[in-house]
């Protein structure tokens, strides 16, 4: 195999691994978006949408893949094409769970975050996240799930369980 050929399949692997990673988030949002609206179907629950920034996050991520493919293609830099395709189709899939990854949705008695339902009543304690202090914070239930969750989704789920348990 001359050059040119070794670096075909650096591309042809990145593309499949950037394909299969894009998969496993288009299934796992599939997942989300039906137990979110099951979970919401005849439900009142107030929304507050954390994803905003994340989001914008991952588009940049989008943009510099897509920008290292065109690059890659000028400069006729096989392994800038590779990393680009990988960049590109791991956030494009990223992005699609975002919305539900990142989104809180309460009630009275209890709230869905992460795709995970919780009742206030089964929240023992909250928790810092060891790397990101300032931006989330994991709510710790009895049976030791942990929801992460912005700082204003605490707030909000905090009060609801100081009330709950008053």
């Amino acid at each position: 195999m001359g050059f040119f050929e070794n670096n075909l399949v650096l591309v042809i692997f990145c593309i499949a691994v950037g394909m299969i990673m894009f998969f496993v988030r288009f299934k796992e949002y599939r997942q989300m978006k039906e137990t979110i609206n099951t979970a919401l179907e005849g439900k009142h629950y107030e929304k507050y949408d954390y994803s905003r920034w994340v989001r914008v996050l991952y588009v940049l991520f989008v943009c510099f893949g897509a920008t290292s493919i065109a690059y890659g293609v000028m400069q006729n830099d096989f392994e800038t094409i590779s990393m680009g395709a990988v960049l590109t189709l791991m956030f494009i899939g990223e992005n699609l769970i975002v919305g539900y990854r990142y989104t809180l949705y309460y009630s009275d008695t209890h709230f869905i975050a992460g795709g995970k339902m919780c009742r206030y009543k089964s929240v023992k304690d909250f928790e810092e996240m060891k790397y990101f202090k300032l931006a989330f914070v994991r709510a710790v239930t009895f049976n030791g799930d942990k929801i992460p969750m912005s700082r204003k989704a605490y707030e909000l789920i905090k009060e609801q369980c100081i009330q709950r348990r008053k």
